[in-house]
């Protein structure tokens, strides 16, 4: 069975991605190192490849993964062999998260594709006719635009957002909840236009995936396909096209 890491700045999520449908996905605290410990409690492991944007825990990753499993994990790299072309001005600048993503998508759905990954960042990347990466954009995540106001305001904390939200909020909560939450989908929508207009796209694949996808989803206009195991699924694309 192959395991499959994807190292984000915040998570760390893994599962056997031969059979995710029948294995449980791993959700770990990326910087609590006494969390590692739970990558090493899969069986019948035979490989394992990574994505990583923190490099500063690779090796310490690697070496539990080695003792565990007496193998040497493979990290992506965007210059693997894969089904898309990368043409941006910097290709050895994109991150392998965003690589994988756009391998998965171009390997379930149709072109052209527009991906909101939604993590420590917001991004959305861009895949057209060609199966072509043609850029994207980069934006703070849900979670870290939300902590970053509350450690700047003294009056505000961290309550819990209401299940159902109005655009106009009564309360504390209810309106960091509107502002961070419907103001996320807002800005997604009016991005997805834009998108559009500007790259000519004609009746795109919208993919949404990431930790609080279920959240800001409910909020678009634009119809979305939600798909959690959008990485995952791409890290078996190129374990196999590479191996």
């Amino acid at each position: 069975m192959i395991l499959g890491i994807d190292i984000g700045n915040t998570s760390i999520v893994c599962g056997v991605i031969d059979d995710l449908n029948n294995n449980p996905i791993i959700r770990i605290n990326t910087h609590n190192i006494d969390d590692y410990i739970k990558l090493t409690n899969f069986n019948s492991i035979t490989d394992i490849i990574i994505s990583s944007v923190v490099p500063s825990v690779n090796d310490e990753i690697t070496k539990i993964l080695k003792e565990c499993y007496n193998l040497e994990p493979i990290f992506v790299s965007n210059t693997m062999k894969s089904n898309i072309s990368i043409k941006i001005k910097e290709p050895l600048t994109l991150g392998s998260d965003l690589f994988v993503d756009c391998v998965s998508a171009v390997n379930k759905y149709n072109t052209p594709i527009i991906i909101i990954d939604l993590g420590t960042a917001t991004k959305i990347l861009v895949v057209n006719d060609n199966k072509e990466f043609i850029g994207g954009s980069i934006a703070p995540g849900v979670n870290t635009s939300l902590n970053s106001l509350i450690n700047k305001a003294e009056l505000l904390d961290n309550n819990s957002f209401k299940e159902e939200l109005s655009v106009v909020g009564d309360d504390t909560s209810s309106c960091l909840g509107s502002g961070v939450i419907i103001g996320t989908a807002c800005m997604i929508d009016g991005m997805i236009d834009r998108i559009i207009k500007d790259k000519e796209l004609n009746n795109p694949s919208i993919i949404l995936t990431g930790g609080l996808s279920k959240h800001i989803n409910k909020y678009l206009k634009h119809k979305v396909i939600l798909d959690d195991n959008l990485l995952l699924d791409g890290l078996l694309v190129l374990y196999r096209l590479n191996k």
